[in-house]
């Protein structure tokens, strides 16, 4: 009895293998047919950081 739940968990495991590798080939072969372009980074502004001044404070509060 052992034996057959551990050749249903092998079968199992190779097609969910196959089945992930085929849509992960599919989907990496559609995209790099289109115009896709991965995301780059955004320049860093030329101002070192402890020059500029915060827009607002976070932790600020209102007197009341």
């Amino acid at each position: 009895m052992q034996r057959r739940g551990l050749v249903h968990a092998a079968a199992w495991t190779l097609a969910t293998g196959a089945a992930v590798t085929l849509s992960w080939f599919g989907v990496h072969t559609v995209l790099s047919g289109t115009a896709y372009d991965p995301p780059r980074a955004l320049p860093l502004s030329e101002a070192s950081p402890s020059q500029a001044e915060p827009r607002a404070s976070s932790t600020h509060r209102p007197k009341p």
